[in-house]
């Protein structure tokens, strides 16, 4: 293994960018196990551009697609849809048709609850398995639809959704309602369980358990992040008992001034905090996301910190912060400069860099017992979609805080013009330990068809390296 510690991390990079190749980690077998544009076996379209999150719930395995810069007349029009698998070498059913009122299932959460919304005891626990749905415009309205979720009723494809709020009337918002990222918090003043549900638009709900309500969810409460109005969240961690997240320096208008870490102050009346900026400039382009927020122990000091990466722009880094000493930050990779080594020349040229999309990914070193952290990435290779470089890219953090990197192949299917554009999500089997799903396409551009994959990637026991990038 080439691994590259932090202190030789220029010299080494200015050694690849002059020409010499790194070997890439070989852990994985890939293969195919699902592409966009056909029918399951009980004749049921299944479609979608990108897939967003793979979870698995009460033994089965579930992908969570959308339908962002779908071509509109390639065929039937789906909406968002769920899919799920339920064998290891089974086939992907299609689960939940949303229709076209829906343009992605964002992600899953399986909320757990010991309590009903008053605060009562439950005499067992209750576990829901969730969804966040992004709902569109409403057409012909002039109002914006409202972010919902949808409960699974434990039986397949019976879903009831559950609207929570609508984003607030003008130009920059009506696109934006979604529930973009779920999580089960217990308020550390109140003692309430809720699930708190973070808006594409910038607010955060709460949703408590009522078993007789549909869904068996209700909205508790207005907007906590109000007076703030910043970009969309898509992580969240709890550091010293404290839950923070982050949240987007948006292009929308001022929402850019919003934007950054911030920590919940618990009580009957929440509020925010903000505690830390990654960015203070002019409005561009893209939003500025930080992702996948993950508590970590560091191993000299014992002292908490928090892992994440930031999109590029404005800086295509993973960074730790150490909420005990200020938020300071350290940088460990520049994952725009390592692929940059790679591939000889910069990444992605079309769009935007992005790693740990959906977080970081815990997984067994082959033939140890150690784990490492798999980090995934909407890093294209600048020759993509030619054969033999139209994989997707993914990195392995190891606890010193070097990095490997790795590749999403399989040839069978990667013809040359084909390309997987990105990493989205990761998801060990529930079935066969060894073996993980990664799901993808990052939708960038418009009049796209069936570009969402799921592959299936089972741990070599005694891997191999190849140069090839």
């Amino acid at each position: 293994m080439n691994r590259i510690p932090l202190t030789l991390a220029v010299s080494v990079l200015l050694g690849l960018a002059a020409g010499a190749v790194r070997a890439e980690v070989d852990w994985f077998n890939f293969k195919a196990d699902y592409i966009a544009g056909s029918k399951d076996p009980n004749g049921q379209m299944r479609r979608g551009t990108e897939v967003m999150r793979l979870m698995a719930h009460d033994g089965k395995l579930y992908a969570a697609l959308g339908i962002f810069m779908q071509n509109y007349s390639d065929g039937p029009l789906t909406g968002a849809q769920i899919l799920r698998k339920d064998t290891p070498d089974g086939p992907w059913f299609v689960e939940k048709t949303f229709g076209p009122d829906y343009l992605r299932v964002d992600n899953f959460c399986e909320a757990t609850f010991t309590q009903d919304k008053d605060g009562n005891k439950l005499s067992s626990p209750v576990t829901l398995f969730v969804a966040g749905l992004y709902a569109v415009y409403k057409r012909n309205t002039g109002h914006p639809s409202p972010a919902a979720v949808a409960v699974y009723n434990n039986q397949p494809g019976d879903w009831t959704t559950v609207q929570i709020a609508a984003p607030p009337m003008g130009p920059s918002n009506p696109m934006f309602a979604s529930a973009a990222y779920m999580r089960v918090y217990e308020d550390t003043v109140s003692k309430r369980q809720y699930l708190l549900v973070f808006t594409y638009w910038g607010a955060v709900y709460k949703m408590a358990y009522d078993p007789a309500a549909p869904g068996k969810l209700v909205v508790v409460g207005g907007n906590e992040m109000e007076p703030f109005d910043p970009g969309r969240s898509l992580s969240s961690c709890i550091v010293d008992g404290v839950l923070y997240s982050a949240w987007g320096y948006s292009n929308r208008g001022d929402n850019d001034q919003d934007g950054g870490l911030y920590r919940r102050v618990d009580g009957e009346k929440p509020q925010w905090e903000k505690k830390y900026d990654w960015y203070r400039g002019e409005p561009a382009p893209y939003e500025k996301i930080m992702r996948g927020l993950t508590t970590l122990t560091n191993t000299a000091s014992g002292e908490p910190e928090i892992l994440c990466a930031i999109e590029d722009p404005p800086e295509p880094v993973v960074r730790r912060l150490r909420p005990r000493d200020k938020f300071s930050a350290v940088d460990e990779i520049n994952y725009r400069e390592f692929f940059t080594g790679i591939f000889g020349a910069a990444p992605n040229p079309r769009s935007m860099n992005a790693a740990a999309i959906n977080g970081f990914e815990p997984v067994t070193i082959p033939g140890t017992t150690n784990t490492v952290r798999l980090v995934t990435t909407y890093t294209i290779h600048p020759k993509s979609p030619a054969a033999g470089y139209n994989g997707a890219y993914y990195l392995i953090r190891f606890d010193d805080a070097t990095y490997d990197w790795g590749k999403v192949a399989d040839p069978n299917h990667l013809k040359d013009g084909v390309e997987l554009h990105g990493i989205r999500t990761v998801a060990p089997s529930p079935w066969e330990k060894g073996v993980y799903y990664f799901g993808g396409y990052a939708a960038q551009e418009k009049n796209k068809s069936d570009t969402a994959w799921i592959y299936k990637g089972t741990l070599t026991p005694t891997p191999k390296q190849e140069s090839k990038p």
